[in-house]
């Protein structure tokens, strides 16, 4: 099952920060306004998600 725990270190949440920024690079590349929305949106829930995480424990 997905571990929470993965994302308490710094360097966990900076591993992907990054992957998620290449990967949003790459579509940029292919599709320039649809993938900075999914970029957003992403990045968005994916904070929301991992904030969420920290906060129930």
């Amino acid at each position: 099952k997905f571990q929470i725990s993965n994302f308490k270190s710094p360097i966990s949440n900076l591993f992907w920060l990054i992957c998620t920024t290449l990967i949003a690079i790459v579509i940029l590349e292919r599709v320039a306004w649809l993938g900075l929305l999914i970029a957003i949106v992403g990045g968005v829930w994916f904070g929301v998600l991992v904030t969420r995480a920290e906060k129930s424990e």
